[in-house]
């Protein structure tokens, strides 16, 4: 016998305490009031009941006490749920898998209902053929498996564990699933793991490999497209207009028109195209000449189909200005040739040397200003000594070709500055870390005659690189599908440069829904079958109500006190 309520132990706490309190109740009589009356010739059989004078008296009503005791008896095994088993031996440890993944909460857009909440019934299905000598778990994939119900918890708990399940955009880890159930049943007897989902799956050969699996699709089918490549084209060198090159996919019975629909952010539309599409295909929509501004587009396809999480995409265009430099008439001219031979960079003629005021001119237009200021008054640095990168440098400088001269360095003892060249100890060039203002300084020693540094082409390409530091330029945007996050979760976070990733939201693998059948397919399990019924608390529920109402009717026709 196994209870799959509350534990054997509470139930029979519960059982004695309703002993225990029905039997004082028996046992206490109130006194009975003293009246005065003309004869008792009539009173003597009925004063030898209500006879107690004392706190408790002899039990007398038995026949009451143990109805009321089974009563109490049938609703606490009620709340313990005992269940019989003939045989444990053909008992099977079962381990369903609930996909919780992007496709299954949308809507089906027949009948209004989605493939999820229609698997969580199909799961709580299941559970009911298992008998209480069968060990359940539950996995649920939204995108990554995790246990929500263990072998050693009772069966009743299952239906909640199932409940607060929530759906996620991603497609799920299905393998991963896989991996952690072999891993919940490895040694146990009689092994079989369930996999709810909307689409059909094919796992490796390896990895079912000697285990009972069964796959049962939920839903109907469904036609799907889905954004599948987003991208940023440069039109030149320097990348700052360019194309926005989106592929669509589409997969489905017949042929579907497909439209795309591109707009900033603020809500300006800037692409509205529409494509007729076959199923396996895909075809390019191509949003032509978009400044390299930094602005972030919202791209949405239409109309609504089976999986609408891979329909919406938020693309943000790097972020590549013209970068105006403050250009003082005492610049080197080695530094003026770094200037022009940069079309990003434009040079503001004659620029006022109050750039550190808010009330600037040049900084009031609203352009992307950096200012450049050669420092002749500082630590003073030997000549000879290599040029060596400091970490924060953008560029890939090559230590041991270029050499410092003799001159100034930059002191940032007392300025908040960030390195970017070093001689020996000492810095040669740093930036500040504030946007407002932007400043690149250059110690003197680069442009003394002992250097050779300001001579050579590496200079132009420093220079222009710190300027876009400086200047708020952004790298190659990172754009990936779903499965490389499921893949490597951590990517994101271990990605290096200063970029923003895209995650495309459909690929081929997250976003093929055709292939669903709209077919259940029922499993067996081989349930050690007693004398016990799925629901056979409750009919001991119902039977100790109707005890009670049999008491209520004795009691009023005088059968019993």
């Amino acid at each position: 016998m196994k209870f799959e309520g509350i534990p054997f132990a509470a139930g029979l706490a519960v059982i004695a305490g309703s002993a225990g309190i029905l039997a004082i109740l028996h046992l206490l009589r109130v006194r009975s009031r003293q009246l005065r009356v003309v004869t008792t010739l009539f009173w003597e059989s009925a004063i030898e009941q209500p006879r107690a004078r004392t706190l408790f008296d002899k039990f007398r009503h038995a026949k009451t006490y143990l109805l009321l005791l089974l009563i109490c008896i049938l609703l606490a095994l009620t709340l313990m749920q005992p269940r019989f088993a003939g045989d444990s031996t053909g008992s099977i440890c079962q381990v369903i898998v609930l996909d919780a993944g992007g496709s299954m909460s949308d809507v089906n857009s027949e009948d209004g209902a989605n493939s999820f909440e229609e698997a969580k019934k199909a799961v709580m299905q299941r559970v009911r053929q298992l008998s209480v000598d069968d060990q359940l778990a539950l996995v649920a994939v939204n995108p990554w498996p995790r246990l929500i119900h263990d072998l050693d918890d009772p069966h009743v708990l299952a239906g909640k564990s199932i409940e607060g399940v929530r759906g996620s955009e991603l497609p799920a880890a299905r393998d991963e699933a896989i991996k952690l159930a072999r891993l919940l049943i490895e040694g146990k007897a009689n092994p079989r793991i369930l996999f709810v989902t909307d689409r059909a799956y094919e796992p490796d050969p390896e990895l079912v490999e000697g285990v009972n699996l069964e796959v049962q699709n939920i839903g109907q089918s469904k036609d799907n497209a889905a954004i599948l490549f987003a991208g940023f084209e440069g039109k030149s060198g320097l990348n700052r207009k360019g194309n926005l090159r989106v592929r669509v996919g589409y997969w489905g019975k017949n042929n579907q028109e497909t439209t795309l629909v591109v707009q900033r952010q603020g809500g300006a539309l800037l692409f509205n195209q529409s494509a007729i599409m076959e199923s396996g295909s895909t075809h390019d929509f191509i949003v032509a000449d978009l400044p390299a501004d930094g602005d972030t587009l919202v791209l949405d396809l239409t109309p609504a189909d089976g999986l609408a999480s891979d329909n919406q995409l938020t693309f943000r265009l790097p972020f590549r200005p013209v970068i105006h430099v403050g250009d003082d008439a005492s610049f080197p001219e080695p530094l003026r040739y770094a200037f022009e031979a940069d079309t990003a960079v434009e040079a503001e003629k004659n620029c006022p040397k109050c750039f550190k005021r808010k009330d600037c001119p040049r900084r009031l237009k609203g352009k992307n200003l950096v200012f450049v200021q050669v420092v002749d008054q500082g630590p003073m640095v030997e000549g000879g000594n290599d040029l060596v990168p400091a970490e924060t440098l953008a560029g890939n400088l090559q230590p041991g070709m270029v050499k410092c001269g003799t001159g100034v360095g930059v002191d940032t003892t007392g300025e908040d500055l960030v390195p970017l060249l070093l001689s020996g100890d000492a810095v040669v060039a740093a930036s500040s870390k504030g946007d407002d203002p932007r400043i690149l300084y250059l110690g003197s020693s680069l442009f003394a005659e002992d250097s050779n540094f300001c001579r050579t082409p590496g200079f132009a390409i420093f220079i222009g690189e710190a300027l876009r530091q400086l200047g708020g330029w952004d790298d190659s945007i990172a754009v990936f599908p779903p499965e490389r996050g499921l893949a490597d979760p951590l990517w994101r976070e271990r990605s290096s440069g200063r970029f923003e990733p895209v995650s495309m939201p459909g690929s081929r693998l997250a976003g093929d829904l055709s292939s669903v059948g709209g077919q259940t397919t029922e499993g067996s399990a081989n349930s050690a079958f007693g004398w016990s019924l799925p629901f056979f608390w409750e009919v001991m529920l119902g039977f100790a109500i109707a005890l009670f109402g049999l008491e209520a009717f004795l009691h009023v026709r005088g059968r019993i006190p």
